[in-house]
């Protein structure tokens, strides 16, 4: 398919696995691009979003913030808004800026600046608020079916958290489905990691005996990072944070956000066939851009 294939749906409504599951599709997907000029387009009313001339789809709240705009600026686009039960939305909004509180100082500028202008854009607030996300979770699903009413081509509305996935996702997108499982990820990794991690012993058991069926990129915090580094002796850089990984299991533990969505979105195929040096060299680069 050639046309626009935009995730209108808020945070913490199964975004990142629709991400994953557009680019399983073959559509290049990016999710929550943090890039200056995306952040600049924004923030100017520039809604044919030179990302766009390399991506095929793009998900999460740059896309909530301005869907109508996208519609028109992108004739033909297909738009997925993922919803979720309120109350597991609302406590998983929660922990999500409880997480981000922890890493805030050790994220990159151009992280810190899109948070804080789409989150002002979309939820009228840079900090949690169960009141005021309530409201604008009430507000923006209705926003979004009456402005595609009569246009039941164009919007497909999934809960992925709920268990949709590729009997909804294809037939919407006029592609077959494909082989592999639909990529339901645990957003919760980094809550539940800084639990289940919470001692240097905690990090051996968990090493031995690691989840199933987990997603290939997990970001975690400091602590938890450094204790996993420590059962595996390996060094723990504390002044290069792009050398703050774990590779173990067919999985990356990272403190860089970029690195774990970008991770998520292409995979983990071309890092599992190279050595550490290039691999440190790959993440490197994406904390770079």
């Amino acid at each position: 398919m050639d046309s626009k294939v935009f995730g209108i749906g808020l945070c913490r409504t199964g975004t990142t696995s629709l991400g994953q599951s557009l680019n399983m599709l073959g559509i290049k997907t990016i999710h929550y691009p943090t890039d200056p000029t995306t952040l600049n387009e924004l923030q100017i009313g520039k809604y044919d979003l030179t990302l766009m001339e390399t991506f095929q789809g793009l998900v999460d709240v740059q896309a909530s913030a301005c869907f109508p705009q996208l519609d028109k600026a992108f004739p033909n686009s297909k738009f997925i808004l993922t919803v979720r039960d309120l109350d597991s939305w609302l406590d998983s909004s929660e922990r999500h800026w409880k997480w981000l509180d922890e890493i805030w100082d050790n994220t990159h500028d151009s992280f810190k600046l899109m948070t804080e202008y789409i989150f002002a854009s979309v939820y009228g607030s840079i900090k949690f608020n169960k009141e005021r996300y309530c409201y604008v979770y009430n507000r923006y699903i209705p926003e979004v079916t009456d402005y595609f009413d009569g246009r039941k081509d164009d919007l497909l509305i999934m809960d992925i958290c709920g268990g949709d996935g590729w009997d909804k996702l294809c037939p919407f997108l006029n592609i077959p489905e494909p082989a592999e499982d639909f990529p339901y990820i645990n957003k919760s990794s980094v809550y539940a990691l800084s639990h289940t991690i919470a001692t240097d012993e905690d990090a051996i058991k968990y090493l031995k005996d690691p989840p199933i069926s987990k997603p290939e990129a997990y970001v975690c915090s400091e602590s938890v990072l450094e204790r996993l580094l420590k059962a595996m002796d390996q060094p723990f850089d504390r002044e290069n944070r792009s050398a703050k990984f774990v590779l173990w299991g067919g999985r990356i533990y990272t403190m860089s956000d970029e690195v774990a969505e970008t991770i998520q979105g292409l995979g983990l195929s071309t890092l599992l066939s190279g050595k550490r040096e290039d691999i440190s060299k790959f993440l490197q680069d994406i904390n770079s851009k």
